[in-house]
């Protein structure tokens, strides 16, 4: 490019140059780019102001240096834009550097300033430079006194600001002040202190201080300070702010209040008044309708209830008060006035009107009274004008009445024969200006006895036939009812209950009284047979208008059945006797006994009453029975009774736990408590839960406490809080007192079957809802195994029911644990879980491969074996040289009461010493069973019999009825190796140890074990005594064994 081209162009304004750059982009994209970069070589330095820096200078030089790699600055086309606005700057060259410089004509305005530079150099490249800084030339004022907005109590405040410049000193001969537009004197007081010695002030800064003024009497409103001041660079600093002054006392409360209408010729009148200052009671005046009158003025206070004196709380606010009497209906004036101790004055006029209406006093019969015989009401009517009396009505029980009237004395008089009860009277009076009163009151008459106006259970000529005469009754009145009612059968005062209206006080249980004009008489007693007896009710007021009612009624009393027994679960005999007692006030006709719908032959004790049946065959075991009675009498009267009772000899497996019931029951929550997680979020059908915790607790003996304190509250939480009591005992309520509970007091908090058995009258709601009986089911009876021809001899050794069969003792687990529930239910065992999914609950579910042989398999020697078999069913059951005669079964020995064949039973004892002591003439020695250890250091007895040695000293009373070896003595044991060998054999064979003493000595040792339903306990003593008593012999220790 030639330099005369490079002129041209740096002439073309902006607009041109750009359609240029355009162009060469369209044509030749790769030579602008090159150009482009080349432009970029432009760099600026020294900005001046220095970008983000504070200068105090008005008008400061504001330059900056440019150059350029190639080429040169184009010194025609530099820009400078100052504040938004283009300013022309002036350019030197020096060194290959430009320049770039400019001076404000005008002082800059304190604050931000924006620079902004452009430069282009000679081969088009073009760059721009930014930056900002702050002027702060001027003064700047602060801490205004008063504040602005402010509003002051006095009109002569002293007027301050606080005046800094950060640059320069201030010119205190700038100084300027106007006060409402008007020029006053100020001062100003540089920054400093006074001199503790000298007290003078010694000046600290000329760039700050104080202006100040004094003024006085500034005028009630808005006041506007201007200061102006300036530096000593000639920067001027102007302030404006404006503040409040009020002085003035304010009123409010106006009584009566503003254009309000009052109803009484004698209002209060009084004006609420505040004040900066203390006011002066000395000058308060009050005109009224612009009359002078007598005005008070009472601080603000309060009464002390001790002293009975006004106690001043402030000066500065009180009441203003008059007491008119008399004024006339229509627009009444009030002018008061008061001034503080200022002399700041406060006028306030305002306006009421007096409407009064017509005054009506002394009421006949007083209101909310009692009277006798009432025959008229009255009233006076009086008006500060005077009363329309063509306009006055009377009312009594909503009806309109005549009336006669004195006007001069203003008496109302309306006769009425009032009957007995409450009566209500309603006065409307108006004066001639139709200001209208009413008065409104009410009274009771009593000219007559109380009324009966409830009967229930009883009636006139009626016939009871069971003895029992119920009777009540409700008597109201309108005024109080004696305390004197009798009820008299015959003539004769029965024991009535009575009682006046109220409630029982739940906290002193005492019986409130609410009102004595309703009475409650209830009777309810046996009484005896006859024809047209008569009853007596007699009722009377305070005011002695009494009545008899009087009714005849008939008495027929049909037989009773009473202490019916058995009504139990768990009946143990098989052949129980079946009783109750018949009585009658005639002579029994005839009995009906039934026992499962069969009659049966009883026995009867006419003298007594009583009937007794034992059964003459023994009854099934794990049966429920339904025994009926009924009883006729002579005249044709019945009694029926029905009761049931269930036979059962065997335990029930223990399900008092929530834990039982989710084996089958699923949880409807995650709630971290079983009793609630097994229950949905509410206990009852409605599923809401207010307050009726009774829906359940109605059931049980435990009462609702929560109602006390939440009755008719909403309980957010449908989970209340339970299981805060585990001690805490109770038994089903409402259930069916003929039919046996299984279980009638809790195990443990939430037992389950309590609500949940047969017989129990759970109701999915309150009791007095039609609300479903609860899900109730007899977990034995569930779990009942079917009878066939196989299995139906299985019951004269096992228990139907599979709970009561694995809930006997010694009936455990694989680890030797009690069977319960969830042993079966949560077992893995692939025919248990198949027979629970089945629901199959035979026992060869389980036990398919179960050889009751293999049970009873018992060793016998060669000799013996020529007459006897090994096998214990077949020797007792099928040998037809020893026992083919004698009829025996499983029963012989499973329900033996021989002790020798229980424990032998118990321990799995098949040899045949266990049971039989004797035989061929030949006494037989026991065996001790094999997991109670022998010490083969000693030499032993054979099992004797422990009651061979009942009553002699330490013999231990629990097992007199087992047996008991003994050892010879030795000098060589110790205590220690006795023990270890005791102790480990016994725990490693699955015994429990239930106590181990050591003698004082550490020498001897008495210790005793548990495995199920068998104790085994080891005394080692040195003594002559097994009680350790006396000294130790030379012959050693002992071993005593005994074991049940």
């Amino acid at each position: 490019m030639t330099e005369k081209v490079k002129r041209a162009y740096s002439k073309l304004n902006i607009k041109f140059k750009v359609c240029i750059v355009l162009s060469l982009v369209a044509i030749l994209l790769t030579s602008f780019i090159l150009i482009a970069s080349a432009g970029s070589g432009i760099s600026f330095s020294g900005q001046t102001p220095a970008a983000g820096t504070i200068t105090g200078n008005a008008a400061p030089l504001i330059s900056l240096q440019a150059s350029a790699e190639e080429g040169t600055i184009a010194a025609d086309d530099v820009q400078m834009v100052l504040n938004g606005a283009s300013v022309t700057p002036a350019l030197s060259l020096s060194s290959g550097i430009y320049t770039i410089s400019h001076t404000p004509a005008q002082k800059l305005e304190d604050g931000s300033q924006s620079v902004s530079v452009s430069v282009y150099d000679t081969i088009g490249g073009l760059k721009t430079t930014d930056w900002s800084f702050t002027v702060d030339a001027a003064p700047k004022a602060s801490s205004w006194y008063p504040a602005k907005g402010s509003t002051v109590t006095v009109t002569n405040p002293k007027v301050s600001v606080y005046v800094k410049d950060t640059f320069d000193n201030l010119n205190a001969n700038s100084l300027a002040v106007r006060l409402n537009g008007e020029p006053v004197g100020a001062a100003l007081q540089f920054k400093g202190y006074i001199d503790a010695c000298t007290e003078t002030w010694i000046i600290q800064s000329y760039k700050e201080g104080t202006i100040s003024l004094n003024t006085s009497g500034l005028p009630e409103g808005n006041n506007t300070v201007e200061i102006s001041i300036a530096d000593i660079n000639g920067n001027v600093m102007v302030e404006t702010w404006s503040f409040k002054v009020d002085t003035l006392p304010v009123s409010s409360k106006w009584t009566p209040a503003k254009d309000s209408t009052v109803t009484t010729a004698s209002p209060a009148i009084s004006l609420y008044v505040t004040a900066k200052t203390e006011l002066n009671n000395q000058s308060v005046n009050a005109k009224l309708n612009s009359e002078p009158v007598a005005a008070t003025l009472e601080y603000k206070g309060y009464i002390d209830s001790c002293t009975d004196t006004w106690v001043i709380q402030s000066y500065k606010e009180g009441t203003i008060k008059i007491n008119p009497s008399g004024l006339q209906d229509g627009i009444n004036t009030v002018e008061m006035s008061i001034a503080d101790n200022a002399g700041n004055r406060l006028d306030e006029t305002w306006s009421f009107t007096v409407a009064e209406t017509p005054k009506i006093t002394g009421l006949f019969p007083v209101n909310g009274s009692e009277n006798v015989a009432v025959t008229k009401v009255s009233a006076i009517i009086k008006d500060n004008t005077a009363v329309n009396w063509d306009g006055v009505r009377l009312y009594i029980n909503n009806n309109e009445v005549n009336f006669t009237y004195n006007e001069e004395t203003g008496e109302l008089t309306g006769n009425y024969n009032f009957p007995t009860g409450n009566h209500q009277v309603k006065l409307e009076a108006v004066d001639m200006n139709g200001n209208k009163s009413t008065a409104n009151w009410s009274f009771v008459s009593s000219s007559s006895a109380p009324d009966l106006t409830k009967l229930q259970y009883f009636s006139n000529g009626m016939t009871i036939i069971n003895g029992m005469l119920k009777f009540s009754a409700q008597l109201n009145d309108s005024v109080d009812i004696n305390d004197n009612v009798t009820l008299k059968l015959n003539g004769a005062p029965l024991d009535m209950d009575f009682r006046f209206k109220g409630y029982t006080d739940t906290c002193t249980d005492q019986y409130i009284i609410t009102s004595r004009k309703e009475a409650y008489v209830s009777y309810e007693k046996k009484v005896i047979d006859g024809q047209n007896l008569t009853l007596e009710l007699f009722a009377e007021n305070k005011y002695g208008y009494s009545r008899t009612w009087t009714w005849t009624f008939n008495v027929l009393t049909p037989p009773t059945i009473t202490n019916i027994t058995p009504v139990k679960y768990g009946v143990t005999e098989l052949q129980p006797a079946i009783s109750a007692v018949i009585g009658d006030n005639d002579h029994i006709a005839s009995i009906v006994m039934k026992l499962n719908g069969v009659d049966v032959d009883y026995e009867y004790d006419p003298n007594t009453g009583k009937l007794t049946y034992i059964p003459s065959e023994p009854l099934s075991n794990e049966t429920k029975y339904t025994v009926s009675l009924t009883a006729a009498d002579g005249i044709g009267l019945t009694a029926d009774s029905t009761w049931k009772f269930i036979v059962n000899t065997y335990p029930d497996m223990y399900d008092g736990n929530v834990t039982s019931c989710q084996s089958c029951h699923e949880n409807q929550n995650n709630r971290p408590k079983p009793n609630e997680a097994i229950h949905p979020g509410h206990l009852f059908q409605f599923d809401n839960h207010y307050d009726y915790c009774d829906s359940c607790h109605i059931y049980i003996t435990v009462p609702d406490i929560c109602s006390g304190c939440h009755s008719g509250e909403e309980i957010p939480d449908p989970w209340p809080p339970h299981n805060e009591y585990p001690g805490t005992k109770y038994s089903p309520k409402y259930y069916n007192t003929s039919e046996p509970l299984r279980v009638t007091t809790n195990r443990e908090e939430w037992d389950c079957i309590i609500c949940h058995q047969p017989g129990a009258g759970t109701k999915s709601g309150s009791s007095w809802w039609n609300a479903p009986l609860l899900n109730n089911h007899d977990i034995p009876q569930l779990h009942f195994a079917p009878l066939t021809p196989d299995s139906e001899s299985c019951t004269e050794c096992h228990a139907r029911s599979l709970t009561r069969e694995h809930a006997r003792e010694g009936r455990v687990d694989k680890n030797g644990q009690p069977i319960t529930c969830s042993t079966c239910h949560d077992s893995t065992d692939q025919l248990v879980a198949g027979a629970i999914t089945a629901k199959d609950t035979s026992c060869t579910a389980c036990h398919a491969n179960a050889d009751h042989e293999s049970l009873h398999v018992s060793s016998v020697d060669t000799y013996c074996g020529e007459c006897h078999i090994g096998s214990l069913t077949s020797e007792h059951l099928d040998n037809a040289v020893t026992t083919g005669t004698k009829g025996y079964s499983c029963q012989t020995c499973h329900v033996s009461t021989r002790k020798e064949v229980t424990r032998s039973i118990e321990t799995s004892r098949r040899n045949c010493t266990s049971c039989h002591t004797e035989g061929h003439n030949v006494y037989f020695a026991d065996e001790v069973p094999d997991d109670i250890p022998l010490h083969d250091s000693f030499n032993w007895t054979t099992p004797m019999e422990a009651e061979i040695f009942a009553g002699e000293n330490g013999v231990p009373a629990d097992y007199v009825s087992g047996q008991v070896v003994m050892s010879n003595r030795r000098s060589d044991m110790t205590q220690d190796n006795i023990w270890n060998f005791y102790n480990d054999f016994l725990t490693s064979n699955g015994w429990e140890r239930l106590s181990y003493t050591v003698s004082n000595d550490g020498l001897r040792f008495v210790a005793e074990f548990n495995k199920g339903s068998r104790n085994v306990l080891i005394n080692f003593f040195n003594t002559p005594s097994r009680t350790g008593e006396g000294s130790p012999v030379p012959a050693g220790y002992r071993l005593e064994i005994w074991y049940n």
